[in-house]
């Protein structure tokens, strides 16, 4: 489901870049 991608896509984020997440948040 794409819920899951979201999930997916948001720890890859944080683990890339905590203090620098995207502007659509």
């Amino acid at each position: 489901t794409w819920l899951f991608a979201w999930s997916y896509m948001w720890s890859i984020a944080l683990a890339a870049d905590p203090g620098s997440l995207p502007s659509w948040k």
